[in-house]
């Protein structure tokens, strides 16, 4: 029944008000409200949606009059009004129009689609509503900075179609036309057309879709690209029902939806590129928490980047505080990865530190360029990185309280790839890297000083040890002095009877001899107490070597051998003697050491001259002068080049734990640079060691311009207050006094010699041992000063004048008789404190 009013129209017959499910079924699919009518407006079809807006089913709106729904439900008039005018204007026009209103605060959007017969004629009118809110107030506010963007973000960019297969005609909504890219003067709606406007890479997928499922009479969504008419690539979403004959035999045509889901598309690319960036993210910090090692924790982060994330390379960098401020590559994966190989980075402010890695440790903020083509910044090496197929990259800076120290330098192959979002995550990646890199150094610098704190506790240890040692060895030898005073003192005196028989005379100096050699002994172990002084003297080097010889050999063992090879004739050091047998046995034991099995130590001497601005090639000695080297050499193990610079440290040894101190060639070290020579050490492993010592040589016309001039010796007079703790030591003493003359009033301690001293009166001299019970013999003697002002003191020890001086606090200036003794030197030593008798005047007497 043709329309009045509109003669190009046709009101609805009583057929098209029965439910067609079909139709339900394809409005049911929108989430808006959606709505058929006629010319006049009855409803002639509607999904749930609709219906409830006026709290009733679809069935009870199919027949009623939209406006007059409308009219009873709305509060304002004036919007059923304004929407019948626009439906009279798309009857009028043939077009599809827009008409905005808003309801409880919300705003909607209804498009108004024209329906056409076969013939033309406009038999329905299709009403889509779609809330707009949320883009309503989103274009407002973004109106005022973008204008330009405001028909693009109100549009939602949708099209209608009908597909009547038994003709192959097509109806088409006006928005398919632009959508398809197409125009509707030159071109008529059409499977054909529909299908050539489809990018060839998809045509051929779309076609087999569509037309499989129309074969079997089913719905369809398909998506495909296509270019629009505006030149713009979009993505386009089609959804088909099929509507069957009206004894629901065979499909006779589908109606479908076309919509731009480009954007949508397009936020699905970025989000899954932002996930693989996430995830990324998350594996590189799994990789941090179990990190042990630095370098495969910035390999393995490069990995993650490229194998996980998606990213065509990846680099980390370190800012390197040379005068050229270079970046260090540490670590790299990727495509091509020499493509950083033979190329020389900077974070300087000159023309190669001025690209995004030199701007991101600069200034400690991330530095992208999004397009490698068009970026100045990129120019030195754009030709190069196209060629390995990058588009973008990020160059972000590893941050250490608020300092770059490196950078993170992540390649991609498409352009604009970094985005604020994925800029974030990489940064936040950057920064736990950072974190893990300062963590794992600041681990590795504990567990260093934990292990130099273990070696320092364990140096500790030994040397409380050795100080031990020390002490025990210091305390033997001071009584052991005192017993072999007692032995070379009778010694003395029994060899001073003039009846003795030959054979026992024999005997006693041979008991004299081992006396004094055990003298020596125990002042090896003063020395080793460290409480004997040194007392250097002038020693013919080669001379003392070849009487050590024996001894070092008895010393290191029959399987090795020891060879002496002596080539200075004239080689005089002045050195303490007991420091040069510590030198020998050192090196000696250390050569020992040093060989598996049989081998041979050899030593030798050599006398040399340095002289000004000579290379040290052959010796280690910095100051020009004459040198005698001894060198003790072995063909044991060797040692490497690692630990070479390290033997004449304290303490440090390569030996298992237990056997060796660490101290043996440090203490070489330091007697040698003690009397001024100079030391190296030179070595191959698997060839043997050889330790060199450069002492300063002394000339022999030197040797003679101090003659030692004899003490003169006399037989003493005068009184002698003679103090003494151990019994031993005071009968020997009074014995050696009373034969050389001397008048001895003895003490056992000071306490008594204070007594007899008050009893006596005056005496010529004090003798006294220096540690004894109550009070030292320093201190006895200045008390015995105030009685007996003047009195001269001559003090005995085992100890030297600057032990004494440094543990008892006694004057380094005393005069000390140092233990063991013979009754000669108790006799030379007293004729230098007192002065002889005169001829034929007799020393009065102080009894």
């Amino acid at each position: 029944m043709q329309n009045t009013k509109y003669p190009h129209t046709k009101r609805a017959e009583s057929s098209d008000l029965q439910p067609d499910h079909q139709v339900f079924t394809l409005f049911e699919s929108f989430p808006e409200p959606v709505f058929m009518i006629d010319p006049d407006g009855i409803i002639l079809q509607c999904n749930m949606t609709y219906a409830a807006r006026f709290c009733k089913q679809p069935e009870q709106c199919m027949g009623a009059n939209v406006y007059d729904m409308l009219t009873q439900a709305l509060v304002n008039p004036d919007i059923a009004a304004r929407r019948r005018n626009k439906v009279e204007e798309v009857l009028s026009t043939g077009k599809r129009l827009h008409i905005d209103d808003s309801q409880d605060d919300q705003i909607y959007r209804s498009t108004i689609y024209p329906i056409r017969s076969v013939e033309g004629v406009i038999t329905r009118l299709l009403i889509i509503a779609q809330n707009i809110t949320d883009h309503y107030t989103a274009e407002q506010a973004f109106a005022e900075s973008q204008e330009q963007l405001k028909l693009i973000m109100r549009e939602a960019h949708a099209g209608i179609w009908e597909w009547d297969l038994r003709t192959n005609e097509n109806v088409w909504s006006d928005e398919l036309w632009a959508l398809y890219g197409l125009d509707p003067i030159s071109c008529k709606p059409s499977y054909a057309a529909w299908r050539d406007s489809i990018l060839p890479e998809d045509r051929l997928r779309v076609e087999q879709t569509v037309t499989a499922a129309a074969s079997q009479g089913k719905e369809f969504s398909v998506t495909w690209q296509t270019i629009d008419s505006s030149g713009n690539n979009l993505t386009l979403l089609s959804k088909g029902i099929p509507y069957k004959n009206n004894v629901g035999e065979v499909v006779v045509r589908y109606i479908g939806i076309v919509v731009d889901i480009s954007e949508q598309k397009l936020a699905e690319t970025v989000i899954q590129r932002q996930s693989r960036a996430l995830l990324a993210t998350n594996n590189c910090n799994e990789a941090l928490l179990h990190a042990k090692d630095e370098t495969a924790l910035l390999q393995k982060i490069c990995s993650i980047i490229v194998d996980t994330g998606g990213y065509r390379m990846a680099w980390v960098g370190y800012a390197e505080l040379d005068e050229a401020k270079s970046i260090s590559i540490v670590a790299e994966t990727g495509f091509l990865t020499d493509y950083t190989q033979h190329r020389w980075l900077s974070w300087a402010d000159v023309p190669q530190g001025r690209g995004p890695a030199g701007l991101a440790i600069r200034t400690g903020r991330p530095c992208a360029i999004n397009n490698i083509v068009d970026n100045p910044l990129f120019d030195p090496w754009r030709k190069d990185a196209l060629n390995q197929g990058f588009e973008s990259l990020i160059a972000l800076p590893l941050l250490a309280d608020g300092e770059a120290f490196g950078l993170l330098h992540v390649y991609s192959s498409r352009p604009d790839a970094f985005d604020t979002v994925e800029t974030n995550l990489l940064m936040s990646l950057a920064d736990n890297l950072a974190y893990g890199i300062t963590t794992l150094r600041s681990e590795k610098a504990k567990e260093i000083a934990l292990a130099d704190n273990e070696k320092l506790q364990g140096q500790l240890l030994q040397a409380q040890k050795m100080e031990m040692l020390g002490q025990l060895a210091g305390g033997i030898a001071h009584d052991f002095n005192n017993m072999l005073s007692v032995i070379l003192g009778h010694t003395d005196l029994a060899l001073q009877e003039h009846d003795l028989a030959q054979p026992i005379r024999g005997d006693l100096y041979s008991i004299q001899a081992a006396a004094k050699r055990s003298a020596d002994l125990t002042s090896q172990l003063l020395a080793f107490a460290r409480k004997q002084a040194v007392q250097r003297k002038t020693l013919q080097l080669n001379t003392i070597v070849e009487h050590t010889v024996p001894v070092l050999q008895r010393l290191i063992g029959e399987n090795i051998s020891l060879y002496w090879e002596p080539e200075a004739s004239d080689a005089y050091i002045k050195i303490d003697p007991v420091q040069l047998d510590q030198i020998l046995v050192n090196l000696c034991i250390n050569s020992r050491d040093a060989i598996t099995g049989t081998g041979k130590i050899t030593i030798e001497t050599r006398a040399l001259s340095v002289k000004e601005n000579e290379p040290a090639t052959n010796h280690p000695a910095l100051i020009p002068g004459e040198y005698v080297m001894l060198a003790v050499s072995d063909n044991g193990t060797g040692i490497s080049d690692t630990i070479l610079p390290h033997v004449f440290e304290p303490f440090f040894t390569t030996k298992e734990v237990g056997k060796g101190t660490g101290l043996g060639l440090s203490t070489v070290y330091g007697i040698v640079k003690q009397n001024d020579g100079f030391i190296d050490c030179l070595s191959e492993p698997g060839k043997g060691t050889s330790v060199r010592v450069f002492l300063p040589r002394v000339r022999h016309k030197e040797i003679m311009s101090s003659p030692v001039t004899p003490a003169a010796i006399t037989r003493g007079e005068g009184t002698i207050l003679l103090v003494e703790d151990e019994p031993t030591i005071l009968k020997i003493c009074t014995m050696m006094l009373e034969k050389n003359g001397y008048r001895v009033l003895t003490a056992s301690s000071p306490a008594e010699a204070i007594k007899i001293a008050e009893q006596n009166g005056a005496f010529d001299l004090l003798l006294t041992d220096v540690i004894m019970p109550e009070m030292n013999g320093c201190e006895l003697a200045k008390k015995l000063q105030t009685t007996n002002p003047g009195i001269k003191t001559l003090f005995m020890s085992g100890y030297t004048a600057d032990f004494l001086s440094e543990n008892e606090g006694i004057d380094k200036d005393i005069e000390i008789l140092g233990k063991p003794f013979d009754a000669k030197a108790l006799t030379v030593k007293l004729s230098q404190l007192l002065p002889p008798p005169r001829r034929g005047v007799q020393r009065k007497s102080h009894e």
